[in-house]
């Protein structure tokens, strides 16, 4: 009998998975379905939950061998792989006391409703040798499942939330859960993708179905990755039903003193759960959402699903704030920002939104690659950042010092430009290397791609790449099997130095000068004009040198770079003024570009130009001190 009602309550779950409420058809191949049944325990500080996971073996190999994630693990104690490093990168930040602990046991994990896998978990650490770590764990089952098979878990938890000091976890009566439930890794070609929690790794799994049922006490405020569809209240409790097709995670938040407004962009309902106190950045926030839709619906395709959450924390909970989920983001700000300056909200909103893209459609590895996730989305937010708000000044206007997107990744890449590589497994980079190889450096090989081969080709590109991998996970090499089949030449040389070598590219011109030349036959005066152009780094790249005579006219030859040296002659009847190497700043990738332009004669209107906006933030702050 007890039989009889599990096989029917798994007829019901596989019956819900495939009704198609959201979409009309699958997005994606649905490779793990979970249902979940969870209830929060405000005084405690933590979930006692059900989980269901429906999974089918995708790949072309059986196994009999799986392996799931317990990122809240990595919150347990200070050994730790997650707190031992992020301690000696945050310091003070990454401390827990024992009372605010996090993680997740297991009481009780069941295959197909017959066999007990509980007395077979092992803990395993699959990327270093910290016994410590507890955040995967392995199990087997009596038989090994064939291609396409399809098989369901029962997997009883408690979780205990951390005190937030990194993405997940409470802070007085605010929680936010991210990775809060036992989850299953991915099982490509035969091998298992399942990571441990490493502080600069994030997160990789398989698209689904979920259906959650999250009980909490009435006056929560709730938001989460998937679409409510029902809301049942009892006495002081209630229970919110959401559902999420097509995805690959699922996050949460709750909070009583939240705010919340709801908008339709470009068909889109934005839920923005936001701090009181921040009322005033409402509309920055809801200003910046629209131009990031409209653009990467144009840019790339429209955003496939019906709704949004964005989440906005107070300021204990502020650690919270700039992550990603599918359909969920959390975003950040701090009362009175003043509005010419865009770091907070507008460019973590956009940031954030991008991901929906670059992580939430487009699910590559993150922890294997992850510039092609912060990468791209770091390309897409200065492209969304520039059409919204100016090139020069997309990041801020403050003081009238025009500071653009484009300039604060070049600041971050040009710290350590040579640092290391960008195509690495995330837990291999230093602190000093992540941002830039995954953040900082794509986002600007990127934008120099697109300017070599030209906006238009770098948009089929994208728009390719979107199309050929959406709902799936893209990897490097498939990036660039969708480059090589729209660009037809060749464009490996410039791969394999901006991804997998630390080489830095450095154009400048050495020497311009004009001589005379004596022509005793003619009374017209010549000039031999040369110009020294110097390839300073071992990055080879074509360029192109400009020259202006001082009769205006000018001049314009391509050089592929090879040499350490190029030497440009020609004879004019007018003498050379200046000469400029990659005019219009064109190669991002460039570490100097205070070396690119050199004149004959000393210029001195840019220092008087210097001189004077100095003067004018001088008298700027004189004059807001007075006024004080």
């Amino acid at each position: 009998m007890k039989n009889i009602f599990w096989i029917f309550c798994l007829l019901l779950f596989y019956l819900s998975i495939h009704a198609q409420i959201i979409f009309n058809r699958p997005q994606s191949n649905r490779v793990a379905n979970y249902h979940i049944k969870a209830t929060l325990d405000c005084q405690r500080k933590q979930i006692k939950a059900t989980e269901i996971l429906h999974w089918r073996n995708s790949s072309r190999k059986p196994t009999s061998e799986f392996y799931f994630h317990l990122y809240m693990n990595g919150f347990r104690n200070e050994r730790s792989t997650f707190l031992s490093q992020a301690k000696k990168m945050y310091k003070s930040s990454a401390t827990l006391d024992p009372q605010e602990s996090g993680g997740i046991d297991i009481q009780r994990f069941v295959l197909n409703n017959t066999h007990d896998l509980l007395p077979q978990i092992e803990y395993v650490q699959l990327n270093d040798t910290n016994q410590h770590d507890s955040t995967v764990i392995r199990v087997k089952s009596p038989r090994a499942i064939a291609p396409g098979e399809e098989i369901f878990f029962e997997i009883d938890f408690i979780c205990k939330l951390p005190k937030i000091i990194a993405r997940t976890g409470y802070s007085d009566d605010f929680f936010l859960l991210g990775q809060w439930f036992p989850k299953i890794g991915v099982y490509l070609d035969g091998v298992w993708h399942c990571h441990q929690f490493f502080p600069m790794s994030e997160f990789f799994a398989d698209f689904g179905v979920y259906e959650v049922e999250f009980t909490l006490p009435i006056q929560y405020l709730v938001g989460a990755t998937g679409v409510l569809t029902q809301e049942i209240q009892n006495d002081s409790l209630k229970t919110c039903y959401f559902r999420a097709e097509d995805v690959h995670d699922f996050a949460l938040v709750a909070w009583p003193k939240f705010r919340k407004e709801t908008r339709l962009i470009e068909g889109i309902q934005v839920h923005l759960l936001y701090a009181p106190e921040h009322d005033g950045q409402k509309e920055r926030y809801f200003r910046a959402l629209t131009h990031a839709i409209k653009y990467l619906n144009q840019w790339i395709a429209p955003y496939p699903y019906p709704q949004l959450t964005v989440v906005d924390p107070p300021l204990h909970a502020f650690k919270a704030s700039g992550m990603e989920y599918p359909c969920f983001i959390t975003v950040g700000s701090v009362w009175g920002i003043p509005s010419k300056l865009r770091f907070y909200p507008e460019e973590v909103t956009i940031h954030e939104y991008a991901h929906q893209y670059f992580y939430g459609i487009l699910a590559s590895n993150e922890t294997n690659e992850p510039w092609l996730d912060e990468g791209f989305t770091s390309y897409a937010t200065l492209k969304v950042m520039d059409q919204a708000y100016g090139e020069s000044g997309s990041r801020s206007e403050l003081f009238n010092i025009r500071v653009g997107e484009i300039d604060e990744y070049r600041q971050s890449y040009l710290r350590r430009p040579d640092v290391d590589i960008v195509v690495r497994p995330s837990w291999e980079y230093s602190m000093k290397s992540y941002g830039v190889s995954c953040y900082s450096k794509p986002a600007l090989i990127l934008k120099t791609l697109e300017n070599l081969i030209g906006t238009s080709v770098m948009d089929q590109v994208i728009q390719k790449y979107y199309e050929n991998w959406k709902f799936k996970h893209p990897t490097t090499r498939d990036f660039l099997m969708v480059v090589d089949s729209i660009v037809k030449h060749d464009l490996d040389w410039f791969f394999e130095q901006a991804l997998w070598s630390t080489r830095i590219l450095d154009y400048s011109i050495d020497s311009v000068y004009a001589e005379k030349i004596s022509v005793p036959s003619d009374s017209i005066t010549n000039f031999h004009n040369r110009v020294v152009v110097k390839r300073a780094g071992d990055f080879i790249f074509p360029v192109e040198v400009f020259s202006v005579l001082n009769n205006g006219e000018t001049l314009r030859q391509k050089w592929n770079g090879k040499d350490s040296v190029f030497v440009i002659d020609c004879n004019s009847q007018s003498p050379i003024k200046i000469a400029w190497v990659d005019t219009g700043q064109r190669v991002p990738l460039d570490v100097n570009w205070t070396n690119n332009s050199l004149t004959v004669k000393k210029n001195y209107k840019a220092t008087i130009r210097h001189w004077l906006q100095t003067m004018k933030l001088y008298q700027q702050t004189l004059l807001g001190l007075f006024l004080f």
